[in-house]
């Protein structure tokens, strides 16, 4: 059984660095990029990525992947079963997928974001 989470829109204002800083020790994630994001979400939320995997029914690896941008959001099935979890709009992640996926295309095609030029 899920509980009811308050939507979440993303770290616009200082509540939201504090609300960070409540839930982890670690730099907050960069939310203009979907993993990051979606990352927040998570851990505003209390939940492990483990437990995000789980109930997105994907694997953690993937997950993890896209939390660093190493690989895009590109199914919009999961995008979906992502937004159920975590309690934010559906269209509001999906849309924020394609956004990032089109920002981001020719530095995935060039074989990830830490490749060098």
């Amino acid at each position: 059984m899920m509980r009811a989470h308050t939507p979440i829109s993303g770290p616009d204002c200082g509540q939201d660095a504090l609300r960070w800083a409540a839930v982890s020790s670690l730099p907050m994630p960069d939310t203009r990029v979907i993993g990051g994001w979606i990352r927040w979400v998570r851990a505003v939320q209390h939940m492990t990525g483990k437990q995000l995997a789980a109930r997105a029914r994907c694997s953690e690896n993937l997950l993890y992947k896209i939390e660093r941008s190493e690989q895009p959001l590109m199914s919009v099935e999961l995008a979906v079963r992502l937004a159920d979890v975590l309690c934010v709009p559906r269209e509001l992640l999906v849309v924020r997928a394609v956004m990032d996926f089109r920002y981001e295309q020719p530095r995935y095609e060039n074989g990830g974001p830490f490749t060098a030029f």
